[in-house]
C-alpha cells in the first residue's frame, strides 16, 4: 500500500513539475529506506551539548547546555540568553524520528533546485546543522521542503548524495524564534504590588488573590472586576521582537513609564522607552540578573499594555441633562 502511494506521488510530481527526474538517483520509483536520518548520533542525543544552525550570511541559532540548561549564545559573545526549550525539543524530536525516505541527485549542478548547495556557494539557499558532544559531532546541509510537503532535501557535507526526508524540518524563522520570550518567570499571583510613577500613575495591591486599585472610591467602578489582575498579567507576559545586548544600544534619555513590582520573589523595575515609532523595555531583578544585560524591543501594543494609566481602568460615567 505504501509503495502504491508513493509511485502515485513520484508520477504526479513527474506530470507537474517534468524535471523530477532529473532529481532522483534513478528513474525507477525508489523503495522507503528506513534508515534513521542521524544513524549512529541518536544515540548520542542524550549527552548533546551544543547546536548551531547557519545560513550562509548569518547564525540563525546557536546554544549550548550548562548545568541542564540550554542557553543560546549566536545574539552575543559574552551574553548568553534562555532557550525556548519547547522550540529546542520539537525540532531535535524530528531530527530523532527522521527517516531517508528517497535518494536524490548526486549532481552538483542539479544542488540548487533542492536547496542543499554548500554554503559557500553564492546565494546558496541552505542551512548548516552541527550537533556536538563531548566527542563526537553530526553534521547534515538542510535544504528545501519537497513541493508535496511531506518532507525536507538534506544531504551529508561529506557525501554528493542527497535525500529526501519522510518529514518537514521545523526550523527557526529568525534569530529571535528559539528564545524564551516573554522573559519573566512571574505570574499575577507571584505580585503582592505593583506601581506605576507619574501623575496618571497607580498602585494596585494583591492581597490572597484579591487586587485592589489603592484610593478607590465607594462611588468608582473598575471597567470590569478583573481588569487589575488582567493588566499584572499582562505586564509580566510582554511579549518582545528583538533582543539586543544593552551595551550596543543607545536608548533615549527620557523614560516614559517606570513601574515597580513587589513579590516573594524579589522586586522588579521595568523601565519603558519611545522614540521614532520605536518601543523598548528593560528589566532589573536579582532574581534573574542577566536580564539587565538585555534591552527588548516592543511593538506598539506591547508598549500600551504597560503604561496604561489609572483611568484606563475605571468606567466612564455617563452625565444625562
Amino acid at each position: 500500500m505504501k509503495t502504491n502511494k508513493i509511485f502515485l506521488l513520484a508520477l504526479a510530481l513527474v506530470v507537474a513539475t517534468g524535471t523530477s527526474v532529473w532529481l532522483t538517483k534513478n528513474s525507477q520509483v525508489q523503495d522507503v529506506v528506513s534508515l534513521p536520518l542521524l544513524g549512529d548520533f541518536e544515540d548520542q542525543l542524550a549527552v548533546l551539548q551544543t547546536i548551531s544552525i547557519r545560513s550562509r550570511d548569518a547564525v540563525a541559532f546557536s546554544a549550548e547546555q550548562v548545568d541542564n540548561q540550554w542557553y543560546a549564545t549566536h545574539l552575543s559573545e559574552v551574553d548568553s540568553f534562555p532557550v525556548n526549550i519547547d522550540a529546542l525539543s520539537v525540532f531535535i524530536g524530528q531530527l530523532n524520528q527522521a527517516k531517508l525516505l528517497e535518494a536524490k541527485t548526486q549532481n552538483v549542478n542539479l544542488y540548487a533546485r533542492l536547496g542543499v548547495e554548500d554554503l559557500i556557494v553564492e546565494n546558496s539557499q541552505s542551512r548548516s546543522l552541527l550537533l556536538q558532544t563531548s566527542n563526537s559531532n553530526f553534521e547534515l546541509i538542510i535544504g528545501n521542503d519537497s513541493s508535496n510537503g511531506l518532507g525536507t532535501f538534506v544531504r551529508s557535507p561529506d557525501s554528493k548524495q542527497s535525500w529526501q526526508i519522510d518529514r518537514v524540518l521545523n526550523l527557526p524563522s529568525d534569530q529571535f524564534s528559539w528564545l524564551k520570550n516573554p522573559v519573566l518567570d512571574m505570574t499575577a499571583d507571584d505580585i503582592t504590588r505593583a506601581e506605576l510613577q507619574g501623575d496618571e500613575g497607580w498602585v494596585i495591591a494583591n492581597q490572597d488573590n484579591d487586587f485592589g486599585l489603592a484610593g478607590l472610591q465607594q462611588t468608582d467602578d473598575l471597567i470590569y472586576p478583573s481588569v487589575l489582575a488582567n493588566t499584572i498579567s499582562s505586564i509580566l507576559a510582554t511579549s518582545y521582537e528583538r533582543a539586543t545586548p544593552a551595551a550596543s544600544v543607545q536608548l533615549p534619555e527620557s523614560v516614559v513609564a517606570t513601574l515597580f513590582l513587589e513579590s516573594e520573589k524579589g522586586p522588579l523595575t521595568i523601565r519603558v522607552y519611545s522614540a521614532d515609532e520605536q518601543h523598548w523595555v528593560t528589566y532589573a531583578t536579582d532574581q534573574h540578573a542577566w536580564l539587565s544585560n538585555w534591552v527588548f524591543s516592543i511593538s506598539e501594543s506591547s508598549k500600551a499594555g504597560l503604561v496604561k494609566s489609572r483611568s484606563d481602568f475605571m468606567q466612564q460615567t455617563v452625565v444625562s441633562d
